[in-house]
């Protein structure tokens, strides 16, 4: 994704609340309806509002739908924030999971903050690696 795509999703989605559409287009570089229809497709029912949104292994498996690879990075639980993770893994596309949020980190950048502020306490991250 070059830099005028981020920017892009960046403005597009400034204080929406559907953060699992927002981190499927954040990894796809997808528009934000192309991202809707997979999330629709795995379990999305109109995000925060609604109180429908997706659980992380249905991000994962949408994600996974649309050809990429994921693993696991290690988190010391409670103890990292969104923030302290960013600062040692400077490069790279990663899922951040915070409480009931998910954002993406691409290359240092993470996307939808709206839930995941930077200070958040990060409970699972997983890479994207292919």
């Amino acid at each position: 994704m070059n830099d005028q795509e981020r920017s892009s999703i960046f403005h597009e989605n400034v204080n929406k609340a559907d953060c699992s559409v927002i981190a499927i287009q954040a990894v796809t570089g997808w528009t934000y309806p192309e991202a809707e229809a997979l999330a629709l497709r795995h379990g999305y029912g109109g995000g925060a509002e609604s109180g429908k949104g997706m659980w992380r292994g249905q991000i994962e498996i949408a994600l996974g739908e649309a050809g990429y690879k994921m693993r696991g990075v290690p988190v010391e639980y409670g103890m990292e924030t969104v923030a302290t993770f960013a600062m040692d893994h400077p490069n790279g596309i990663y899922l951040l999971y915070t409480h009931g949020h998910v954002g993406v980190m691409v290359d240092g950048d993470v996307f939808n903050e709206f839930g995941a502020a930077i200070n958040s306490l990060l409970e699972q991250a997983t890479e994207i690696i292919g």
